[in-house]
């Protein structure tokens, strides 16, 4: 009973989750505030809490330690830090830790969180491509980045191919109906997204 309950709020939360994010792309959507334990909310979209290989390869690392809960849009949040976990498992290191940095700055009223990677196949030429134009590409609606070395040099060439998929560009459209922004800075050693917001306690 308790695996079809599971099953079922999965469902439920992709449907949910898409017909938002239908709703965000037209521009229509409201974000629907309540009180968010934002630790728990993330851990839950890595089933880091029911399994422990999860959470040694997933883990969430909080400044500070202990956080307030905050009045924000789950839905929203969810979609993009599960998009983020998504697309550090298929375009970083295979089988590679993926770490969650949740960053409150009190001060400034603001949180950041931040999904890091270790580097995936064709990470170099992303680099020599460079981080900014790279990450422009990616955030573009109905595009994939494709990069790849010319035949006999060294340069990179990029290809920008249509995409049936346009999960990085909701994510940003996401972002901006939480009065925030998004984006991939490519280093030589990870990978980093990160998504900045306002937030009240």
């Amino acid at each position: 009973m308790f695996e079809l309950d599971k099953t079922l709020h999965e469902v439920l939360d992709t449907v949910m989750a898409e017909a938002m994010a239908r709703d965000v792309t037209h521009e229509v959507y409201e974000p629907k505030l309540e009180r968010v334990d934002v630790p728990n909310l993330l851990n839950g979209t890595m089933n880091t809490a029911t399994s422990d290989a999860s959470f040694k390869r997933f883990p969430l690392e909080c400044d500070p330690k202990l956080l307030p809960d905050f009045a924000l849009d789950p839905q929203l949040l969810k979609f993009i830090h599960r998009n983020a976990i998504s697309n550090a498992c298929k375009y970083g290191k295979r089988g590679g830790k993926v770490v969650t940095e949740v960053k409150w700055d009190l001060g400034n009223k603001c949180m950041q969180i931040n999904v890091v990677n270790l580097p995936g196949i064709r990470h170099e030429e992303i680099l020599q491509l460079g981080s900014e134009k790279a990450s422009e590409l990616i955030f573009s609606p109905g595009l994939r980045l494709d990069v790849h070395k010319n035949n006999g040099n060294n340069e990179s060439k990029t290809i920008s191919s249509h995409s049936a998929g346009d999960g990085a560009w909701i994510m940003s459209k996401c972002a901006k109906t939480l009065k925030g922004q998004c984006k991939l800075n490519f280093f030589s050693d990870q990978t980093v997204f990160s998504f900045q917001f306002p937030v009240v306690t």
